[in-house]
């Protein structure tokens, strides 16, 4: 309101006019609803690379026994009984003894 003296600003200033009052909470909606869009698409992608690292330590862990084996029968002529059998003669803080 005017105080008579020619000061014509709006009497609040800041406030939002009646027909803007919900904007920023429609705003806030739109935004929310797109991060969990966003959040619904990247959490099936990060399980399935997690499940392939997964996968891809089992595959290397079976290649290190695979070979294990290859040196056991290239060394001794017979195929080991036992995984103990693969890991005779190694030092006991060998990496293969993860095997």
């Amino acid at each position: 309101m005017s105080d008579g003296k020619g000061d014509t600003r709006p009497e609040r200033i800041g406030t939002a006019r009646r027909d803007e009052r919900g904007y920023a909470l429609v705003a806030l909606l739109a935004m929310m609803t797109i991060m969990a869009l966003l959040l619904i698409t990247a959490v099936p992608n990060y399980r399935r690379m997690a499940q392939r690292e997964l996968e891809e330590e089992a595959i290397l862990r079976g290649e290190q026994v695979a070979e294990a084996i290859r040196l056991y029968v290239r060394e001794k002529r017979v195929l080991p009984t036992s995984i103990d059998q693969l890991l005779e003669g190694l030092p006991r803080g060998t990496k293969k003894m993860q095997i």
